[in-house]
């Protein structure tokens, strides 16, 4: 009889082994933790700082070794768990390369890496400027991000001089793991200026200026909605902010609602109200360059029935519900008192109010862009006819602004240009590339290119139209960036994910990534790309060929952007709707319906569109 079973089955030879090999391992495993976190503290130069508790980085990654991220941890099994789930954020004070880095083996600690060589998977980047209502906030690590968690540590002599909360999306696209740090450099331009990065904020109507129907001088003043929406932009970390449209005529413009600069709103007003604008666009050292532009015949009707252009060429299609009007050509006085000389004023007035430059509107059909094209440009004067003609006005524009503001100042003067100008009046790559020509002998520091998307996702389904446009965007990116020998050219073409940008740039196709629509989803994206918490943008999901729904969604977005200034958020994402989560969409396409059928019936009143969808988020 078996007096203690228990004891019995434990003296089996079987059980025996079992137990040993068991107490080994636990053994093993205590033994291995110890050894591993002695050698990662060492290896990584993780040094106590001088205040015996925090530590610092005194030797980064080596050559051939990454920086474990969110979106490549899976990449470095050597490195243990614990070291991911919580971490903190800072950056030195002088504002050097930063990672993260943490662990909650030692959760006292504030702890970074910082890259000493070429080799950083996507980790390296500039922390923007502290935000007044966060400390050195924990960061808790998710599967595809960083997420603010509400611990927080206390700041002591080595603590960062900044610090950014961060808000992770619904769901993001894919992209592949990429070295970002090219994205991270300096462009220098022509007259010695510099961006500290490549990352343009690329031109977007906001349409949340005053209007007036009856006076010119109370329309087009930057509205306190406008400079809260750049103050977000203004801590996203771009190199160079651009306005959206700054109509350079109080009557010609592309919507109600655009900032205007021009002698008849001069004022007390506007001028504090554009001082306020361009210092919240350099809110992190971005360059704030004022897009100075005049609709010509794709002013609405509703807004001049007669509009100025360069011919009598009436535009027939409707926008937004509405037409447009018969337009007036310019006489040869008006081109120089209507078109030249207002140009000039604003430029000269966005210089006295901080703007670090202007771009000069040659795209998308409005004025500048209807004398380049023969199909809207039917001149037979010295305006007219031969590429050399129509692109006269452009060269005026230019040199009657450098008259005023010479290129020694460091006031920069860029140019935007579309390739579907030249697409659908039937111009050739010879004819983009001679006109092209003569913006680089003019003397433009920078040039946009834009109408197609560079990176097209292989799943996409495009309607035939649309994929002969974007092979001919790719056709026109590549052979018109080597006219450029001194200008800068950005290109703006649907970039979503990093690989694809850095791609670009090492491919020579551009030099600086222009982004549009994803950054009114999220206003911090290139700050994300550069930190390396994420490698693309949000998976809107909305149908991207239709630019109705599309459009009104990014003004809607901007829209909440406006609602508050920076310093009252959490994070620079808050009230933004998320179009990634399917939900949000879902709701948004409800509302976006209902606002389409008013925006129509403001237009069959004649009456203009003024403002932008008032939508509710759904989801928090």
């Amino acid at each position: 009889m078996i007096r203690n079973p228990v004891l019995h089955i434990i003296r089996l030879p079987a059980v025996k082994t079992s137990i040993r090999v068991g107490c080994f391992w636990c053994f093993a495993s205590v033994a291995s933790y110890i050894l591993l976190s002695f050698c990662l503290r060492h290896s990584w130069g993780w040094n106590t700082g001088g205040n015996g508790s925090t530590p610092s980085c005194t030797s980064g990654w080596t050559q051939n070794r990454e920086a474990p991220t969110p979106d490549n941890r899976k990449s470095f099994p050597h490195v243990p768990s614990q070291l991911f789930p919580r971490a903190h954020y800072w950056v030195p004070a002088d504002g050097g390369t930063t990672g993260v880095m943490g662990s909650t083996l030692c959760s006292s600690w504030t702890s970074r890496y910082a890259p000493s060589t070429q080799k950083v998977g996507g980790a390296m980047g500039v922390l923007p400027a502290h935000h007044p209502h966060e400390s050195l906030s924990t960061v808790n690590v998710g599967r595809s991000g960083f997420f603010a968690d509400s611990g927080s540590t206390q700041r002591n002599r080595i603590a960062p001089a900044g610090i950014v909360a961060v808000k992770e999306v619904h769901s993001r696209l894919p992209a592949k793991g990429a070295d970002v740090s090219i994205l991270g450099q300096e462009l220098t331009f022509r007259n010695g200026r510099t961006a500290q990065n490549r990352f343009l904020k690329a031109a977007l109507t906001e349409r949340i200026s005053s209007w007036d129907p009856k006076d010119p001088s109370k329309r087009g003043i930057p509205s306190q909605r406008l400079i809260n929406l750049y103050d977000k932009w203004g801590h996203g970390k771009f190199g160079m902010i651009l306005t959206g449209n700054i109509c350079v005529d109080p009557w010609n413009l592309e919507s109600a609602g655009n900032v205007v600069f021009s002698k008849e709103n001069d004022g007390p007003e506007l001028r504090e109200a554009v001082q306020k604008l361009s210092a919240a666009m350099k809110q992190d050292g971005a360059l704030a360059i004022a897009q100075i532009s005049h609709a010509g015949r794709q002013t609405p009707e509703v807004v001049h029935a007669h509009p100025f252009s360069c011919s009598d060429v009436q535009l027939k299609a409707k926008r937004r519900f509405m037409g447009f009007g018969k337009p007036i050509p310019l006489s040869l006085e008006q081109i120089k008192t209507e078109v030249i000389d207002r140009f000039v004023f604003a430029a000269k007035f966005a210089r006295e109010h901080g703007f670090d430059g202007v771009q000069i509107h040659a795209a998308h059909g409005y004025l500048l862009s209807g004398f380049m094209s023969p199909t809207t440009n039917t001149r037979t004067d010295k305006y007219g006819g031969s590429p050399q003609n129509r692109m006269r006005v452009i060269q005026e524009v230019f040199e009657n602004i450098r008259k005023e503001i010479d290129a020694s100042t460091g006031f920069l003067v860029g140019v935007k240009t579309n390739s579907v100008e030249f697409q659908e009046k039937g111009l050739s790559i010879a004819d983009a590339k001679l006109m092209c020509r003569m913006m680089e002998r003019c003397g433009f520091d920078f040039v946009e290119l834009s109408g197609g998307n560079i990176e097209i996702p292989a799943f996409r389904h495009m309607r035939d139209s649309t994929r002969k446009r974007e092979a001919f965007f790719l056709d026109f990116a590549e052979q018109i960036r080597p006219v450029f020998e001194k200008a800068i050219v950005y290109v703006t073409g649907g970039f979503r994910t990093a690989p694809a940008m850095v791609n670009a740039i090492c491919d020579g196709i551009t030099d600086g990534i222009g982004l549009g629509r994803p950054i009114t989803a999220e206003p911090d994206l290139p700050a994300k790309i550069l930190r390396g918490e994420c490698l693309s943008a949000a998976d809107t999901k909305l149908d991207p060929d239709d630019y109705m729904q599309t459009a009104t969604a990014s003004n809607m977005q901007m829209g909440q952007m406006g609602k508050r200034p920076y310093a009252e958020l959490k994070n620079v994402c808050d009230d933004i709707a998320d179009l990634s989560n399917p939900k949000e969409a879902e709701n948004y396409k409800k509302a976006a319906e209902q606002y389409f059928k008013e925006m129509k019936e403001t237009a069959d009143r004649g009456e203009p569109i003024h403002g932008v969808l008032e939508y509710v988020n759904i989801v928090s």
